[in-house]
């Protein structure tokens, strides 16, 4: 049984439960504190006694490694806000321009909305080969002119629209 364990194990194997690797609570403390020290997770993984292969797995499958991951480059994210904010209040502009448009969301040309307004048309240009007709053209692009999301079957998607049409 696994109960035995000594207290320096941050990682084992264990066929019973189904699982190939468990990660003890120890492990999850020494993941979250690696990752909030920017270090990576192959090293994190041979720290761990295992493969990074092995850990990117369990990365995907264990919610406790994944929290503990969130957690670590939550508090690595935390500490390098901080820094950056103190650089930028002590007047280094390199500093403040980076938080004006990373974390603020401004640009030269004013503000830029962290929101889209929904999905835009993917704007469509035909160039028509000089031996089409003008009827030939629009039997061709009839149905893409004007469509809305309404128009199809997804409405999280906007279709393309044709914007444009250059004779060659």
């Amino acid at each position: 049984m696994t109960t035995n364990l000594p207290s320096t194990t941050l990682a084992y194997r264990d066929t019973t439960t189904g699982s190939p690797w468990i990660v003890t609570r120890e492990g999850l403390q020494v993941i979250a504190e690696r990752t909030r020290n920017g270090v990576s997770m192959a090293q994190i993984a041979m720290e761990l006694g295992m493969s990074p292969r092995t850990l990117d797995r369990l990365i995907g499958t264990d919610e406790d490694v994944q929290d503990a991951i969130a957690m670590g480059k939550g508090g690595l994210e935390t500490e390098i806000v901080g820094l950056i904010l103190k650089g930028a209040r002590d007047g280094d502009a390199s500093q403040q321009r980076f938080l004006a448009r990373n974390v603020l969301g401004f640009r030269d040309t004013g503000r830029e909305s962290r929101t889209p307004a929904g999905p835009q048309p993917s704007p469509v240009t035909i160039n028509i080969p000089g031996t089409m007709t003008d009827e030939q053209l629009e039997v061709l692009t009839a149905k893409y002119r004007d469509v809305t999301p309404a128009d199809t079957d997804d409405k999280a998607v906007t279709p393309p629209s044709i914007t444009s049409i250059e004779r060659n």
